[in-house]
């Protein structure tokens, strides 16, 4: 009985790391596609006010915001055209 209580604590911890681990790796990734995003919206050929606006959304709401701007600011806004040298 003792053995059978040790495996079940042993399940159950395993699962909270399991499930630490995976909102770990959750929040580096909405992390990431924040910064992209923020990136993005700084390197686009946009209007200042255009980019304050977008940044704006962003930042207040970070997941929605983010992706609205991947998903549809992106294609509305032109990006600056880059040389022969990439730069």
């Amino acid at each position: 009985m003792v053995f059978l209580q040790s495996v079940e604590t042993a399940v159950a911890s395993g699962a909270a790391v399991f499930l630490a681990v995976l909102w770990f790796v959750l929040a580096v990734a909405l992390l990431v596609l924040w910064l992209i995003a923020l990136i993005s919206i700084g390197r686009s050929t946009a209007t200042a006010v255009e980019k304050g606006v977008w940044s704006i959304v962003v930042l207040i709401s970070p997941i929605i915001g983010a992706i609205a701007w991947l998903a549809i600011g992106r294609r509305a806004v032109a990006f600056p055209q880059r040389g022969a040298a990439g730069v």
